[in-house]
C-alpha cells in the first residue's frame, strides 16, 4: 500500500493546467523508483509507520445523463478526458489509469484558473534505512511551485515493495494505491485498482492487460455540488507478441460533470506498431450525440507515421472537418496516447502546431579533426507553413561566436572535443528546438609529400622526392614501411621515404609521362599518387612496316614528289590503319616509311570528344592530301579520319596541328589547292556523314588548320573536284551530280 499526504499551503483553487501530468509523472516516478529496488527493506528511521488512509465516502447518486455534444472548441478536452482514463507507457507494456489523477486534479482546482502549463517540480529521496534501496518506511517528497504562486508538497510513504523483480516490465502480482488529500475544509479520496496478468511467467516475449476502473470524488467546497468524472465498462487491451509489436484497442463511456455530459469511445480499428514507435494503423473514436472526434494512424507518405490524423464532426448533419495532423509525441505522455490541452482557438488559433523535428543528426557520423560537420534534420509543419530553421553551435557546452551556418568548419575543433548543434524550427508563431552532440575523433595519419616532386625530367636525369606521414592530431608517427604501388620500371622508395627514378628504359615519343602511386604497408591510408614527364629531345618515331595494301573501295592515295628529289612518291591510306609511303628504289618501288600511331579522336584531342561517347572512334584514314605549306620542298601530309583532319610537318611528319569537325562529320575528300603557287593556299574538305542527308563543305587554313568557311548541302555525289574552270581567280568544286 502506497499512502500520499499533499499539504495544501493556500485555499483551495486550480494549482496548475499541467497538475494531472504532474501527478502522472509522480505516479510513474513512483514505479520506477520500485523498479531499482530489492524486496524488503528495513523497518528504522525515516518517516515511521504512516497512518491509514481515511475510508472512501459513499458514492453519490448517479447524476441524470446528459449526453454531450462535441464541437471544434471541446474536442481536445473530450479527447483528454477520454485518453486520461487509459494511459499506456513504454513499450505498451504497462497500464496506468490515468483517470484517478485527472480525480485529484479536479478536487484541488478551480475551473476559472488560467494558469498557463509551467512550474517546477523537486524530488528528494529519503532513504530510513541506509540500504542504498527505496524500502519500506523510506520516503519519497515532490515539491511542486506552480506559475500563479501555488505551491504544494507531496509525501510519499513506502510501506510495501510487492516487485519480485527489479525489472518493472516484470512485474506480476496487483498494486493498490490510495491517493488521500487533505485541503484545507475537506477530504478526497479515489481509488484505483489494476492487474497485469503474464501469459508465460518470467518471460516478456507476451502479455495481456485488462483492467477496470470506476472513479467517484465528492467535492464539498462551499457552492459546489457533487462532481465526478466516470469511466464506466472500460476495457483496455495490450499484446505484445514475441516480435515486439503491439496491438492496443480501446473501449468504454465516459461520464464527466466537468464538461457536462456523456460520451462514448471505441476502437473502429486496433492500434498496431512496432514496440517504441507510433502506430501505423489504428482509428479510435469518441462519440456524442450526433458528434465526434477520431484520432487515426495517419499513412500519408508526406507525413509518415510520426503524426496522427485528427477530426472532428461537431455536426451530426454535416461531415467531418479539417483532418489535422498532430505529432505522436504532443498527443503522448507515455508512447501512445494523451492530447494536448488546454485548447483555446481564441488564443492558440485554429489548428496551428509548433513544427517537429523528426530526425536530427551530424555528418559525418564520427569526424576527425580536419572533417566539417554538417547538420541532417527533417522538419515537419502539421500544416504545411513556410519554416523557418536555425542553428547555433556549441563546443565543450559554450557556445561558437558568429556560427550560424549548416555546416561548423573544423577549425572550431580539435580531437576529442565535444560538437554540439542545437536545431530550431519555427512557422513564425510556434517554434521545436532538438540539440545533437557528437565527438571529434582522432583523424589517422596520412602520407604526404615533403617537398614538391618534379614534374618534368630529361632522359638520363634521375628524379629524387620524399613521402612521409603528417597527423593534424600530432600524435606519433606509425613506424611501417613504403611501398611502390604503380610506376615506371625502375622507380624504388626506401625505409626513409625517399623515391628515386632514372628512367633509362625503351622511349616512343618525345615525351613519355609515368603515372605512380606509393602508400604503407600496414596502415590504412590512401595511397599518394602523381604524374612524372620524361623529354626525349632526341627521340625519333619508331621504326615501323606494313603489307603492301590498296583498297580501291576505301581510303585514298597520291602520287606526287613529296621531298623535291625529283622523283614521285606514293602515299597511301588503307584499311589496316595504316598511312605509309612508297619511293622508287632501283627498279621497283619499296615502302619507305609508316607513321606509327593511330590517329584516334579521343588520342589527338579528347576533349572534342563528346561528352556521351564512350566508345573509341574510326582509327581509319578516309582522306589525304599534301602540299608544300612552309616552302622547305617537304611536303605536309594532311590526314583525315572520324571527325577530325590532322597535319603532318614535312620534315619529321610528326602532328603539328589537328582540327576536330562537327559531330559525325568526316572528309570524304581532302584537297590542297595553290593555284597562284604562291603559298596562299587552302584546304578544301568535303564531307559526309554516316547517317542523314547532310553533306557539309569546309575550307580551312593549311597553316594551322583553322577553319576559314563551312556551309552544309543537301546533296552530294560520288565524285569531286577542284579546278579554276572560268580562269577567274577563285577556284570552283565540281561534284559528279551537278
Amino acid at each position: 500500500m502506497i499512502s500520499i499526504e499533499i499539504n495544501r499551503k493556500r485555499p483551495v483553487s486550480r494549482l496548475l493546467r499541467c497538475t494531472q501530468r504532474q501527478f502522472r509523472c509522480l505516479y510513474l516516478g513512483l514505479l520506477a523508483s520500485f523498479a531499482i529496488s530489492a524486496c524488503g527493506g528495513g523497518s528504522s528511521g525515516g518517516g515511521g509507520t504512516p497512518a491509514p488512509p481515511p475510508p472512501l465516502p459513499p458514492p453519490p447518486p448517479p447524476p441524470p445523463p446528459v449526453t454531450l455534444g462535441i464541437t471544434d472548441e471541446n474536442a481536445v478536452e473530450v479527447g483528454l478526458r477520454a485518453f486520461d482514463a487509459i494511459e499506456l507507457p513504454e513499450y505498451a507494456n504497462l497500464l496506468l489509469i490515468g483517470s484517478v489523477l485527472a480525480v485529484v486534479e479536479n478536487a484541488m482546482s478551480d475551473v476559472e484558473s488560467t494558469c498557463s502549463m509551467t512550474g517546477s517540480v523537486t524530488r528528494s529521496i529519503d532513504d530510513a534505512d541506509s540500504s542504498g534501496n527505496v524500502s519500506s518506511n523510506d520516503t519519497v517528497t515532490f515539491s511542486f511551485n506552480g506559475c500563479n504562486g501555488r505551491t504544494g508538497n507531496v509525501r510519499l510513504v513506502i510501506d510495501t515493495v510487492v516487485f519480485s523483480q527489479l525489472n518493472l516490465r516484470q512485474l506480476d502480482g496487483s498494486v493498490t494505491a490510495n491517493f488521500s488529500t487533505t485541503v484545507e475544509t475537506a477530504t478526497y479520496t479515489a481509488q484505483a485498482t489494476h492487474e497485469m496478468r503474464f501469459l508465460n511467467a518470467g518471460t516478456v516475449t507476451a502479455r495481456s492487460i485488462d483492467a477496470e476502473v470506476t472513479l467517484t470524488v465528492e467535492d464539498s467546497m462551499t457552492g459546489g455540488g457533487p462532481m465526478s468524472d466516470r469511466a464506466t465498462g472500460l476495457n483496455v487491451t495490450s499484446t505484445t507478441g514475441g516480435s515486439d509489436e503491439y496491438e492496443i484497442a480501446i473501449d468504454g463511456q465516459m461520464d464527466s460533470d466537468s464538461l457536462g455530459g456523456r460520451f462514448d469511445f471505441d476502437t473502429r480499428e486496433p492500434f498496431i506498431g512496432a514496440r517504441g514507435n507510433p502506430p501505423d494503423q489504428g482509428i479510435d473514436r469518441m462519440t456524442g450525440v450526433g458528434s465526434w472526434v477520431e484520432f487515426t494512424a495517419n499513412t500519408d507518405p508526406y507525413h509518415s507515421r510520426s503524426v496522427a490524423n485528427f477530426q472532428v464532426a461537431a455536426d451530426a448533419t454535416g461531415g467531418p472537418g479539417e483532418r489535422i495532423f498532430v505529432s505522436w509525441r504532443r498527443l503522448s505522455a507515455g508512447l501512445l496516447f494523451s492530447v494536448v490541452s488546454p485548447f483555446d482557438p481564441a488564443e492558440d488559433g485554429p489548428f496551428n502546431q509548433a513544427p517537429y523535428i523528426r530526425e536530427l543528426s551530424l555528418e559525418p557520423q564520427s569526424p576527425g579533426t580536419m572533417d566539417p560537420v554538417t547538420v541532417v534534420v527533417d522538419v515537419l509543419d502539421p500544416e504545411r507553413s513556410a519554416l523557418e530553421i536555425t542553428y547555433v553551435w556549441y563546443r565543450n557546452g559554450e557556445q561558437l561566436a558568429g556560427q550560424t551556418a549548416q555546416t561548423l568548419p573544423s577549425v572550431e575543433y580539435v580531437k576529442d572535443d565535444v560538437v554540439s548543434a542545437e536545431v530550431t524550427a519555427s512557422d513564425g508563431q510556434l517554434s521545436s528546438s532538438l540539440r545533437y552532440d557528437i565527438t571529434i575523433a582522432d583523424t589517422p595519419p596520412e602520407l604526404s609529400l615533403l617537398g614538391d616532386p618534379p614534374t618534368v625530367i630529361s632522359h638520363g636525369e634521375t628524379a629524387s622526392f620524399r613521402i612521409g606521414f603528417t597527423d593534424v592530431d600530432n600524435d606519433p608517427m606509425p613506424d611501417t614501411p613504403l611501398q611502390i604501388v604503380h610506376g615506371p620500371s625502375g622507380m624504388e622508395v626506401d625505409s626513409q621515404g625517399n623515391v628515386t627514378f632514372t628512367p633509362m628504359g625503351p622511349r616512343f615519343d618525345r615525351t613519355m609521362a609515368f603515372n605512380w602511386a606509393v602508400n604503407a604497408l600496414e596502415l590504412d591510408a590512401p595511397a599518394i599518387s602523381g604524374t612524372l614527364r620524361v623529354e626525349y629531345p632526341t627521340a625519333t618515331y619508331p621504326l615501323m612496316r606494313t603489307g603492301l595494301l590498296v583498297d580501291i573501295d576505301a581510303g585514298d592515295f597520291i602520287v606526287d614528289d613529296l621531298d623535291s628529289d625529283g622523283a614521285d612518291d606514293i602515299l597511301i591510306a588503307n584499311l589496316e590503319h595504316a598511312v605509309y609511303e612508297l619511293k622508287w628504289s632501283g627498279d621497283t618501288y619499296e615502302q619507305s616509311w609508316v607513321y606509327p600511331f593511330q590517329l584516334a579522336l579521343e588520342d589527338l584531342m579528347p576533349e572534342a570528344l563528346p561528352d556521351d561517347q564512350r566508345n573509341r572512334t574510326s582509327t581509319a584514314v578516309t582522306a589525304l592530301a599534301n602540299g608544300d605549306v612552309d616552302g622547305d620542298g617537304l611536303h605536309e601530309i594532311f590526314l583525315a579520319v572520324a571527325g577530325v583532319i590532322v597535319k603532318l610537318d614535312g620534315a619529321e611528319r610528326r602532328v603539328s596541328a589537328v582540327a576536330p569537325l562537327e559531330n559525325n562529320f568526316t572528309c570524304r575528300r581532302l584537297e590542297y589547292v595553290d593555284a597562284a603557287s604562291d603559298r596562299d593556299a587552302g584546304l578544301i574538305c568535303i564531307t559526309g556523314r554516316a547517317f542523314g542527308p547532310v553533306y557539309a563543305i569546309y575550307v580551312l587554313d593549311p597553316a594551322d588548320l583553322s577553319i576559314k568557311a563551312h556551309k552544309r548541302i543537301d546533296q552530294l555525289g560520288v565524285y569531286t573536284a577542284v579546278a579554276n574552270v572560268d580562269g577567274d581567280p577563285a577556284m570552283e568544286i565540281i561534284d559528279s551530280d551537278g
